[in-house]
């Protein structure tokens, strides 16, 4: 007998970390004001929300959008269910200007994203980007 084991669905409509429940917090990677990365040819499974999250928050003090996340590449990899496959944005943004540059998507597998709605949202985007 072969027994499944699955992401811990969410518990009610919070999102509380407790029990390893699926969160809209839990990410397989997590990465603010990056640059000069790369991510090729890897395999990324059942996140509970997002696959890959990059953020490039402007800084508060300010109130001034800068360029805070630069020379990002995607290339080669496969993504297999969570809710988002690659994010980049959310968090801080002033829509002064560009808080991105130069970032590359390209030749990437995304399989059921968004089918086993680990936090009980019936969300599935392959790439949310702003």
């Amino acid at each position: 007998m072969i027994t499944m084991v699955g992401i811990s669905k969410q518990v009610g409509t919070g999102n509380e970390k407790d029990e390893g429940q699926g969160n809209m917090f839990n990410h397989n990677t997590y990465f603010a004001k990056s640059f000069n990365s790369k991510f090729i040819r890897n395999i990324f499974l059942r996140s509970s929300s997002i696959q890959n999250k990059w953020t490039a928050s402007s800084d508060s003090d300010s109130n001034i959008d800068s360029i805070k996340s630069h020379d990002l590449w995607m290339e080669d990899n496969v993504y297999v269910g969570g809710e988002i496959g690659i994010s980049a944005g959310g968090n801080r943004d002033y829509d002064t200007g560009p808080r991105w540059k130069d970032i590359t998507i390209i030749n990437n597998v995304m399989l059921a994203i968004g089918r086993d709605q680990p936090t009980n949202r019936t969300l599935g985007w392959n790439i949310d980007a702003t």
